[in-house]
């Protein structure tokens, strides 16, 4: 399957959303979509490669894999990749978290949605792995705490926007002020 997809070199925007998906195969990083589109299907996890990658970054303008079953963030991007995506949103997903934890790459784009989720916790690697988003949205996700240093990183500075809305949260720690 993968030695298949990595032939499509001239693939550029692939749509598979409102189907019945529930495995991806990974492209590779050769293959450069701009858009990636799979939201309502029942996805769990997005695949990498055996280099490593889903797909190349160097066209991504978007990526959406909203209302799926996703149940942690794919460890696909990279806050470091010298290619800036214009949005990646994983909102209704089932996600509690970042597939390999500290070790999560970060996310090099300007919105990110990560609303709708199961993240009780502010998810504090996005910003300590140098993610650099201009907009957040985290709401809905029945977020309880926020710890202090959540905000610390090299990147934090281009953050506008951050939409903490419908969450439980009772506090905000000092880093907001």
């Amino acid at each position: 399957e993968y030695e298949e997809l990595k032939k499509m070199k001239n693939l550029g925007m692939i749509d598979c959303a409102n189907n019945q998906i529930e495995k991806l195969n990974p492209f590779g990083k050769e293959i450069n979509l701009a858009k990636v589109y799979l939201d309502y299907n029942k996805i769990k996890s997005i695949p990498v490669a055996p280099d490593g990658y889903f797909m190349g970054f160097t066209q991504l303008e978007s990526f959406t894999a909203t209302h799926n079953e996703i149940e942690l963030f794919p460890d696909i991007f990279n806050a470091r990749s010298a290619y800036i995506c214009q949005s990646v949103d994983f909102s209704y997903n089932k996600i509690r978290g970042f597939e390999n934890g500290d070790d999560f790459k970060g996310i090099n784009a300007g919105q990110v949605n990560i609303s709708d989720n199961y993240l009780e916790t502010f998810p504090s690697v996005l910003f300590k792995k140098g993610s650099p988003m201009n907009y957040l949205v985290l709401a809905g996700n029945g977020m309880k705490e926020i710890p202090e240093g959540a905000l610390q990183g090299p990147n934090t500075f281009m953050l506008e926007a951050l939409d903490l809305s419908y969450n439980y949260l009772s506090k905000l720690p000092d880093d907001f002020y």
